[in-house]
């Protein structure tokens, strides 16, 4: 399946196959609550696609693993969670499915908005080697200035002259440019309209991650 996560940016996925459960299995049983982001998308991510070497950006990664889930298992979500309403505070249940809590914004790469070009980025290690080389800077601040081709017209030969560039903008030139990076770069929402069942209080929660994701992948007593 070919999916598409950019204007100018396709991923071709396969479905996960019986053995995956085995070594998401593994995984936890062997590393428990120290498993991380990479040990996931190793086990299930990497196996699964076909252009490995290529940068995926984290809202990017959420959106394959989210279709391959979809097409290898289910596309139902079901979980429980207090009502934020403070008169009533009742556990109730929920029944949704992946198209309904996530939402997905392509990338629009490369493209120009308002003086800036706007690339992707050229390898799956750019930002990692650039952070470990900038820790002072915010990972999310070095992100931004990775997708930048050039600044009004000048093109960059250099990171530090990036910074430079972007440290000397106004305030509000600066919140433009973090507002523009949003438009153009891919995002993944996951966020619903739910309503507690006991009463009627109906609100959009917003989710770091969705609830009982990996659920179909783990023993039931684990």
């Amino acid at each position: 399946m070919e999916l598409k996560l950019g204007e100018n940016k396709t991923v071709t996925i396969t479905p996960w196959k019986s053995k995956t459960k085995k070594e998401f299995i593994k995984l936890f049983k062997k590393k428990e609550d120290k498993v991380n982001e990479q040990d996931i998308i190793d086990v299930l991510i990497l196996p699964y696609i076909d252009k490995k070497e290529v940068y995926y950006s984290p809202d990017e990664i959420q959106f394959i693993l989210i279709t391959l889930r979809e097409i290898s298992i289910t596309d139902e979500i079901k979980f429980s969670m207090d009502c934020d309403n403070e008169e009533c505070g009742k556990n109730f249940n929920i029944e949704t499915n992946l198209g309904k809590i996530s939402t997905y914004q392509e990338s629009s790469y490369p493209v120009e908005l308002n003086n800036v070009s706007w690339r992707d980025l050229p390898a799956k290690d750019s930002l990692t080697k650039m952070i470990a080389k900038y820790p002072d800077e915010p990972p999310r601040s070095i992100s931004l200035l990775l997708h930048i081709e050039s600044i009004n017209g000048e093109l960059i030969s250099s990171f530090q002259q990036l910074i430079n560039i972007v440290d000397d903008l106004s305030m509000k030139e600066g919140d433009k440019l973090e507002a523009d990076y949003e438009k153009v770069s891919s995002r993944l929402d996951i966020k619903q309209n739910l309503t507690c069942t006991h009463c009627g209080f109906e609100k959009e929660y917003l989710f770091d991650i969705i609830p009982t994701f990996f659920d179909p992948l783990l023993p039931k007593d684990m």
